[in-house]
């Protein structure tokens, strides 16, 4: 996230008109916006979802490990007290794994080829209904 955020910053020194500053600081502005958001401190619990279904939720509280036969194989969830994490064997770009530890309300881990993902959801509800979802 830090990358974005001197992209952010070299984005707003290139800038040549007027219309481009606004442009870069609203875009700089929303990054922030999100990254504020996505590090509020988060449940106290991990949601495993195979084939957009929740199939198990797991305490971020103590160390667990949960394995999932996804769609192109086996799939470790290593969950250690606030903070989970994809670990899979079988994913040809391993783009769950380099994901890394999620910590914090609203953070994801996705495996797309295996159908998993993990979510921690926010502390507070929420009452934002999804407006599509997308298959």
């Amino acid at each position: 996230m830090a990358g974005s955020f001197l992209k952010g910053i070299g984005l707003i020194r290139r800038a040549t008109s007027m219309m481009d500053l606004c442009i870069a600081g609203g875009s700089l502005g929303i990054l922030l916006f999100f990254m504020l958001f996505a590090t509020q401190e988060g449940a106290n619990r991990v949601e495993v979802h195979q084939n957009n279904q929740l199939v198990q939720t797991l305490a971020l509280d103590k160390e667990t490990q949960l394995e999932l036969q996804g769609l192109l194989g086996r799939v470790i969830i290593e969950v250690k007290p606030g903070a989970a994490r994809l670990r899979e064997y079988d994913s040809p770009r391993m783009i769950g794994v380099r994901t890394g530890w999620i910590s914090g309300g609203g953070r994801m881990a996705i495996c797309v080829p295996c159908g998993i993902f993990i979510r921690i959801p926010p502390a507070q509800a929420q009452d934002n209904t999804y407006d599509a979802v997308a298959r």
